[in-house]
């Protein structure tokens, strides 16, 4: 088998689970501003990120003073990918490269120059949130873009990840001024248990968004099938798996998720295509992606 490592591409269920859940909206589409509940109050906080452990890390600010920092509310199902707004500490390539949903094109620009922050035991990250988030969308015009939205109350996980994958998290009930996110407290995913049906659609309706806009002549469509899998596991699935047009397997690895879309050669031929990309457990960010054949 021959792996090559792609980059810019972009916990544990139940089983098996055929079109039981709606289908997903379609992955190109052109997005209203989103008219949050007026009464919705904004309520600005203050987020440290400390490092308790004795190991140094390194935040990864390039894209910004909210980079490191991911954001997911808890509940059933998975909602489109959310981001913390960086409001006034936007810095220079984000104001001139990203842009809303409403404008007539975005910027397409170089990535950033290197950017980052070494905390040492005991030292903290801040960043000042002025409370409302991002959600992600693909331009009419293409690439993606975003719409800004009012943060809802209730029950949230936010997330710390460092340069070297390590992900931190901390279950928060928003509003609230103080927000403290500790390195020790590891976000992880061990087995299936965890995922309902629900929630594994929800993913694999990510997983295909994000494939979709490289893979325009692949059978996504057709991935109707849906499974979490053990690590030790998934090679006998993947045999089992080469009579179905497409299938996308959710695989608990600890410290990240890997979801893959299997895609089964020709007939006649052995093996398959598989476009994995992984996550931190709370499906807060994208960490790398992997093609096999």
């Amino acid at each position: 088998m021959r792996a090559c490592w792609i980059l810019g591409l972009a916990l544990a269920c139940g089983g098996d689970n055929r079109a039981e859940p709606p289908e997903p909206s379609p992955p190109v589409e052109t997005p209203v501003a989103e008219s949050p509940a007026p009464q919705t109050p904004v309520v600005p906080a203050t987020i440290r990120v400390l490092n308790d452990t004795d190991e140094t890390h390194v935040l990864d600010l390039s894209f910004g003073r909210a980079a490191p920092l991911g954001v997911v509310r808890l509940g059933p199902g998975m909602e489109r990918p959310l981001s913390l707004d960086p409001g006034d500490a936007a810095s220079e390539w984000e104001t001139t490269c990203e842009c809303e949903c409403s404008a007539s094109a975005c910027a397409d620009c170089e990535p950033p120059e290197p950017v980052s922050e070494t905390l040492a035991p005991n030292e903290s990250y801040l960043f000042a949130w002025n409370g409302q988030l991002r959600r992600r969308h693909q331009h009419r015009n293409g690439g993606p873009c975003w719409t800004t939205i009012l943060t809802q109350p209730g029950d949230y996980v936010l997330t710390a990840c460092t340069e070297a994958g390590v992900c931190a998290r901390a279950e928060v009930t928003l509003p609230a001024r103080e927000i403290e996110i500790r390195l020790s407290q590891r976000a992880s995913a061990e087995s299936c248990d965890a995922f309902d049906a629900a929630h594994t659609w929800a993913i694999r309706g990510r997983v295909i968004d994000q494939l979709s806009h490289a893979l325009r002549d692949r059978p996504l469509d057709q991935c109707t099938r849906v499974t979490c899998v053990a690590p030790a596991e998934l090679e006998r699935e993947l045999v089992g798996a080469r009579s179905e047009p497409c299938t996308v397997f959710i695989i608990p690895r600890g410290t990240e998720v890997e979801a893959r879309a299997f895609l089964p050669l020709p007939e006649g031929t052995h093996g398959g295509e598989s476009y994995a990309q992984f996550y931190d457990p709370d499906f807060t960010r994208f960490l790398r992606a992997r093609y096999e054949q």
